[in-house]
């Protein structure tokens, strides 16, 4: 019965999991059956199977890699050199809209699988006859993406490290020029996109951290007075932490933290702006001495000069 659940790294593919009833250390290389062949590949991880879990969606692990299939696979490189060749000629002697960069052979020869790149649909039926009467196996043919060629070629990206691809990704999503954008790049296409001639994956690994970082920055176009100028955020940088203002005549960079203390001081009063507005306080006219009028005349006293209510009345 199976208990583990391996993920394996082959040559053309990408990580494949497949069960296996042995706990296996990550590194060595394992030989499993699939469709019809074998195949050797290099254990990347290993995880217990969860209760109930159905393994049979899974590949089987046939069993861990001897010196002898190690042998194989060393002699299957040198045939595969030749092999992708003898099978870029045939592309040009059939003029077909294609490009092949990659064989690679079955553990036991018994399949070739021609990985190539193309515009557009390819018929390569005339191909295919060719092939499997010079390479004596069966013959698979499998188109892949640009990005993809790109993970399984590999190389060296211009930040002078291994391409994200071919190192840590496992899966590509989806990059938009809005990514770009938010992190304030010039839209130069050549000079953001990758070696795949795609967009640089390293966009959408690093669009989340630029978000929360400009949550602390102020938004563009905002206004702000600067020695009696008038100036507007034009552009940030996160990583030197800079903003820069400017307007029609002239242009300033200041960090983020000088750029709130000249906010500050901006929206904060001053103490000439208080005494003058205690000094209108001052000055305004109290109650009693606003201007009489028939609708503020004060009260008169109940025991005051009235003749309808003191007609006589009082004999003392």
């Amino acid at each position: 019965m199976d208990r583990y659940i391996l993920g394996l790294e082959f040559e053309d593919t990408k990580l494949k999991y497949c069960a296996f009833d042995q706990k296996v250390e990550v590194g060595k290389c394992v030989v499993i059956s699939s469709q019809d062949s074998l195949f050797l590949g290099e254990v990347t991880s290993i995880r217990e199977v969860k209760p109930n879990e159905d393994t049979s969606v899974f590949d089987k692990v046939l069993r861990e890699a001897t010196v002898n299939d190690l042998e194989i696979y060393k002699k299957n490189l040198d045939k595969e050199i030749k092999a992708l060749k003898l099978t870029q000629n045939e592309v040009r002697k059939l003029n077909l809209q294609m490009s092949v960069f990659r064989v690679t052979y079955a553990l036991d020869s018994s399949k070739v699988v021609v990985l190539y790149t193309a515009d557009e649909r390819v018929d390569f039926r005339e191909l295919l006859k060719s092939l499997s009467f010079v390479l004596r196996s069966r013959v698979e043919m499998r188109q892949v993406g640009a990005r993809d060629r790109s993970r399984l070629i590999g190389g060296i990206g211009s930040c002078g490290l291994q391409l994200c691809c071919s190192s840590f990704l496992s899966s590509f999503d989806g990059i938009s020029i809005n990514m770009a954008k938010n992190q304030m790049l010039t839209l130069n296409i050549p000079k953001i996109s990758g070696q795949c001639g795609k967009l640089m994956c390293c966009l959408k690994c690093e669009d989340q951290a630029y978000s929360e970082v400009k949550k602390a920055f102020p938004p563009l176009n905002e206004k702000i007075k600067v020695e009696e100028d008038e100036l507007s955020v034009t552009s940030i940088n996160v990583l030197s932490n800079t903003i820069t203002l400017s307007n029609k005549e002239k242009r300033i960079n200041v960090s983020k933290e000088d750029y709130y203390k000249l906010k500050n001081k901006v929206n904060k009063p001053s103490r000439d702006a208080f005494n003058e507005e205690k000094k209108n306080i001052d000055n305004k006219p109290s109650k009693d001495n606003r201007p009489q009028n028939r609708f503020n005349k004060p009260r008169k006293d109940f025991k005051g000069n009235n003749n309808r209510l003191n007609n006589g009345n009082d004999k003392k």
